[in-house]
Order: structure tokens, then C-alpha cells, then sequence
């Protein structure tokens, strides 16, 4: 993971929310990061699950032609982001994501 990545995911951390199922399990996700959760046997299990799915979910949102959470501080990341977004518009075949 890029050290850009990891500096916005855990400037994003800091409003993350945690929750103990019946079970003893921990689920982590962070309000605004729609899809983004993970599932640990502890609090710092679910979070370090989490940021292993970060990746993925960043990709995916590139892939999808969506943006990222806004967190103050982070333009330069967003901007960059929203680069590699429009690239992959401009190269993809994909209708859906040509029209946004």
C-alpha cells in the first residue's frame, strides 16, 4: 500500500466504528466509506482487516468511476484519485462510466 494510502486511511480511522456481534467478533467500517467493512476476533484484528480491504475498495472505486470521502487535509490525495478516475474513463469501453 502506498504511503499516500495509508496516510489518508488513517486520517479516515479517525472516525471509524467499531461493533461486537453476539458472537465475540468485531466489525469495522468507517461512516462514509460505503461497502468498506471487515470482520476480526478483536477490535484491532477488524482493524487491521479493514485496512488490508482498503486497497481493494479504493481500486474498485477508481474502477467505478467514483470518488473518495472527502477528509480535510487530503486534497492532493482526492485530486489524484479523481485523476486516475478520469484515466480510466477515457480508456475503458465501459457507457456507464463515459456519461458521468
Amino acid at each position: 500500500m502506498s504511503q499516500a494510502r495509508i496516510r489518508y486511511l488513517n486520517a479516515a480511522r479517525q472516525s471509524a466504528k467499531y461493533e461486537q456481534m453476539p458472537n465475540g467478533q468485531w466489525v469495522a467500517t468507517i461512516p462514509k466509506f460505503e461497502g468498506l467493512r471487515a470482520i476480526g476476533a478483536t477490535r484491532d484484528e477488524a482493524w487491521w482487516n479493514l485496512r488490508d480491504a482498503f486497497d481493494h475498495w479504493l481500486d474498485e472505486q477508481i474502477k467505478m468511476g467514483r470518488g473518495v470521502p472527502h477528509i480535510h487535509g487530503l486534497r492532493a490525495f482526492e485530486e489524484g484519485v479523481n485523476k486516475l478516475i478520469a484515466t480510466h474513463r477515457a480508456a475503458t469501453d465501459d457507457p456507464r462510466l463515459k456519461e458521468k
